[in-house]
Parts: C-alpha cells; sequence; structure tokens
C-alpha cells in the first residue's frame, strides 16, 4: 500500500527546500551508554521507544531553529526535549504514562541545572486526543513535532472511564490507527509551513530500498493534511542516507559519498519529515 501511495503522490509533492545539509554531522561516534551518561537520569534507558541522543540532536539542528517551539506527542524520556532545550529550543511534551512523565521531568531539570537555555514542559496525557491538552494559544504556533513512531503494531490510548475510579482506562488500539489520530492533532498544533519529524526504528532485516518506513506511517501523514518534504533512512550497510528537496521518493537515493553517518544504535532509526501546507502555496 505504501508503494501505491508514494508512486501517485508523492513524485511531485517534494519542493523546493534548499536549507538543509547535504549530510547529517552527527559528531564523533559515540555509543548510547555514552550518549546518555552524565546527561539524563537513572532509568532512562528502560524505554523501548528510546530515541538516541545523537539522533535527537542532529535532527533538532536540521529541522529548527533557536528559539522554535518543539513537542513531542510520545515524549517518553523526553530525549528529544532535553535535546531541543540544549540547543536553545522550547518545547511542549505529553505521554499517557504517569511513570515516563516523571521520568521526563527530571530528565528536563537535570538539563536546567546544566545549563540548557531553552524550556520545557511535560504533561500526562493521551497523544491521540491532541489537540485537547495543549493551550489554545499554542495551537497553529508550534514550528517542530519531532517524536518517535511507537515500536510495535499497537499503542496505548485512553479508553472509556473506568466505573471504579472514575479516572479513564489505558487501553490498546492499533499503531496504524493511532498515529493516524495523533498527526492529525498535530497537523491542528503546527504553524503554516511548520514540521513534523517522525523517527522510527525496524529490524535491519526488513529494511528496503524503496519501501523503507512502516506502512501506517507515510499514509497517517498524508492523511493528516500533510506534505511530505523529507526522508532518511539507514541501508543494510548501517548508513543515514538523505533524500533531497526534488528527488523521486520512489527510487532508490544513492549514498553520501560513500561515508558512515552514523553508529548502528543511531541508523537503526529512520525519519520521516512532513510539513504544513502554507496557504496559497502548493506543496513544499
Amino acid at each position: 500500500m505504501t508503494d501505491s501511495i508514494l508512486t501517485l503522490t508523492l513524485g511531485v509533492v517534494v519542493g523546493q527546500v534548499t536549507s538543509w545539509p547535504r549530510n547529517l554531522p552527527v559528531g564523533p561516534g559515540r555509543g548510547l551508554l555514552a550518549q546518555r551518561y552524565g546527561r539524563y537520569v537513572a532509568g532512562s534507558a528502560g524505554h523501548r521507544d528510546r530515541t538516541p541522543p545523537a539522533l535527537a540532536a542532529t535532527l533538532v539542528q536540521r529541522y529548527s531553529n533557536p528559539g522554535d517551539l518543539i513537542v513531542d506527542p510520545f515524549v517518553g524520556t523526553a530525549t528529544m526535549l532535553v535535546e531541543a532545550v540544549h540547543a536553545g529550543r522550547d518545547g511542549l511534551g505529553l505521554d499517557i504514562e504517569a511513570g515516563w512523565v516523571s521520568v521526563a521531568r527530571d530528565n528536563l531539570a537535570l538539563a536546567a541545572r546544566q545549563g540548557a537555555t531553552g524550556r520545557a514542559r511535560v504533561v500526562q496525557a493521551d497523544a491521540t486526543r491532541l489537540p485537547t491538552r495543549v493551550p489554545t494559544a499554542l495551537r497553529g504556533t508550534v514550528d517542530l513535532v519531532l517524536t518517535s513512531a511507537p515500536a510495535g503494531k499497537t499503542m496505548p490510548a485512553y479508553r472509556r472511564a473506568s466505573r471504579h475510579t472514575g479516572g479513564p482506562r489505558i487501553g490498546r488500539i492499533t499503531a496504524g490507527a493511532g498515529l493516524g489520530r495523533v498527526l492529525a492533532g498535530c497537523a491542528a498544533l503546527l504553524r503554516p509551513g511548520g514540521l513534523a519529524a517522525v523517527a522510527f526504528s525496524r529490524d535491519p532485516a526488513e529494511r528496503s530500498w524503496i519501501s523503507g518506513e512502516p506502512d501506517h506511517v507515510v499514509p497517517a501523514g498524508l492523511r493528516a493534511g500533510l506534505d511530505l518534504v523529507d526522508y532518511l533512512f539507514a541501508d543494510e550497510r548501517g548508513r543515514l542516507l538523505t533524500r533531497y528537496p526534488g528527488d523521486n521518493l520512489t527510487t532508490p537515493p544513492m549514498a553520501i559519498n560513500g561515508r558512515v553517518l552514523m553508529l548502528p544504535g543511531v541508523a537503526a532509526h529512520d525519519v520521516v519529515v512532513f510539513g504544513k501546507p502554507v496557504p496559497g502555496e502548493g506543496p513544499r
């Protein structure tokens, strides 16, 4: 299904965005433990969907500017927001599980003590119900949505309130349906021209040159009314490759000078970037 959607819609969707670099300078290669040491509190490595800090920092630098507002609807341990505030961006994160909200807040407090110039807050909320729980004044002003797609075929979401507690219960819905709701809510948060970058991890054995993303990621963004504007992925050799504005996304990309850009712990994550159309303008 994804290949069909790409063939039909994406050949002319990607527009002229010429300011993005043609490679990803992720700095000296470091393992995941070294990337997190001293920068994140104990327990941060326990989240199944955690993003390597080097990748988060690279995406923050690539797709935002100092002072921008970044939202992570699946904040987890707040890796995206920690790297954002260290880079002078402000942020808002949401997570449905109280335990991870607590860890995320601890990590942001640590970042503040270490001199981070950006500010961020985290709230406990169901991202599938966005833009609920986001202040009305912030809707339509977000510069970048930066998040990791939930791993697996299902994701948590609130169900009807419990008879006994009166509060919502956490159930499971399919990842495709859930991500579709989340991106639709994020589209309402983004300013015109704002971006939504979704990172996800896959089994290296399932990598493909052409259909490089899980079947639900690209269709979910397109159904939310967003345009696909950039796409990064790791090949079977562990290189992070980038496609450029104007490329045909259904054809195999070229490696960037054959350079190994990321270590396996980072390269296991691919990234799809959507843009919110600007009224009166064509696709980006």
